[in-house]
């Protein structure tokens, strides 16, 4: 199976892998932290336990995701192209949020395009590397965008709720994130196995 770490498949394979667990040790942490009613039971060390893990899982799946696509020279769509692309989407996705629909400024708009262009660049790089097709590649962009899509909803959604209806929407866009990054692992893995 080849998903060394000296390969870009491999890197981008454990960096979804390590995001995939930063997902959901976030959903434990969203869970202890912002209950409305059962946070104050969990105890600051539980809470900042979790926190710790979905930090070093984040730092360690970006690191290694994108180191990933730093190993692929040749791609289809400029790397550069791709960050700009999505600075100038936050920035209309902040004037839009904030003054057409009032939504106030929370860290989850950075984190949704963020999340966004570094799985764009990480089928890039798949792309680029030989390792994805066309049909795979367009099929993962569109669960991407979709993702996108449900957690901007959600996000938009969030502060018309009462407390407990917003608190589980909030799980909404970690598992989409989640579920899309476990679908590219998935892919990755069958590619690499049918490959030897």
């Amino acid at each position: 199976m080849r998903l060394s770490l000296a390969q870009p498949q491999g890197r981008l394979f454990w960096g979804q892998a390590v995001l995939v667990a930063c997902c959901l040790f976030y959903v434990c942490f969203w869970r202890a932290a912002f209950h409305p009613y059962r946070s104050a039971a969990v105890p600051f060390g539980g809470k900042a336990a979790l926190f710790l893990c979905t930090l070093l899982c984040g730092i360690g799946g970006v690191a290694l995701t994108v180191s990933g696509v730093g190993l692929v020279g040749k791609k289809p769509v400029s790397q550069a192209l791709l960050v700009v692309g999505g600075a100038a989407a936050y920035v209309v996705l902040l004037l839009l949020t904030t003054l057409l629909w009032k939504r106030r400024v929370t860290t989850e708009l950075v984190l949704l395009v963020a999340w966004t262009v570094l799985e764009l660049s990480a089928l890039n790089a798949l792309y680029g590397a030989g390792f994805f097709g066309k049909g795979g590649t367009a099929l993962f962009a569109g669960l991407c965008a979709a993702a996108l899509l449900g957690g901007l909803w959600c996000y938009l959604r969030y502060d018309q709720l009462p407390p407990l209806p917003a608190f589980f929407l909030g799980y909404v866009p970690l598992l989409l994130d989640a579920a899309v990054m476990a679908g590219l692992c998935a892919a990755i893995f069958f590619r690499a196995k049918n490959a030897i």
